[in-house]
């Protein structure tokens, strides 16, 4: 194997790598680093892409090349995807065929800096109170939700600071949210609190997690997508679990029920 056929297939592996950990469909990624290993006529080569490993071979008359990474499973960030799909058509069209400079690409991608975390919390803040009134809330009960996804997200982002596991981060975060909206529920200010509950739950939903979860059975990854499906129905079981533990805590306190 010539150092650039191993330069080609380093370079697809790690394409995959940041289409996988941020959030990829899996067929999505076997395509990209197949399109990319191709286009620099290389054939003799196969791919195996799980939830959270990849695993590339190429095999010549001389030696057999592998390599494998192991990528956890780590929040979504579509702008990454988005990027490296870019870069693959690049590749792919010729017009990008210099290694090193794919690397440096490569590298430009992975460094790309997230949002602030002011800008996250807003969204998910105004995303809850959207969420709440579409969910038959009031105004109050809209306002009630906003600051309750606040304070979710809020604690998300500290949890994680703190390298809580993912199933402890979920339920610390909700059940923080929710009680905050039953007292101030409980107070009197609201009109309807399972709107509410619904609205302030909204930030740790898995959506994107579940549908690819889907998507990825339905193109026939059967236990990949088995295993993003089972983390996001252990979030939405966190999510139960936190709503239910703030429920639970607001009874004990104060004897009495919400409805």
């Amino acid at each position: 194997m010539t150092g650039t056929e191993k330069d080609v297939l380093d370079i697809a592996a790690r394409a995959g790598k940041i289409l996988l950990e941020n959030g990829a469909e899996i067929s999505r990624i076997e395509e990209t680093m197949d399109r990319i290993i191709r286009s620099f006529d290389i054939v003799s080569h196969d791919y195996y892409v799980l939830s959270n490993g990849i695993f590339l071979t190429e095999n010549t008359k001389d030696k057999t090349y592998a390599k494998v990474g192991h990528i956890p499973i780590g929040a979504t960030r579509l702008d990454k995807v988005i990027e490296v799909n870019s870069l693959s058509r690049r590749i792919v069209s010729g017009e990008l065929r210099d290694t090193d400079r794919i690397r440096e690409e490569l590298d430009r991608i992975e460094n790309i800096k997230a949002y602030p975390d002011a800008l996250m919390i807003a969204a998910a803040a105004i995303g809850s109170a959207g969420f709440a009134y579409v969910m038959g809330g009031s105004i109050k009960d809209s306002i009630i939700a906003l600051f309750g996804g606040f304070i979710v997200y809020v604690c998300t982002l500290l949890a994680a600071r703190m390298k809580l596991s993912k199933i402890t981060l979920n339920i610390f975060s909700v059940m923080a949210g929710c009680l905050f909206s039953i007292v101030i529920y409980h107070m009197g200010f609201g009109d309807n609190i399972n709107a509410i509950i619904a609205g302030t739950v909204v930030p740790q939903i898995p959506g994107i997690a579940f549908i690819n979860a889907i998507r990825d059975m339905g193109n026939g990854d059967y236990l990949s997508g088995s295993i993003r499906m089972l983390d996001a129905l252990l979030t939405f079981l966190c999510i139960a679990v936190g709503a239910g533990f703030s429920l639970a805590i607001y009874t004990l306190i104060t004897g009495g029920t919400l409805l």
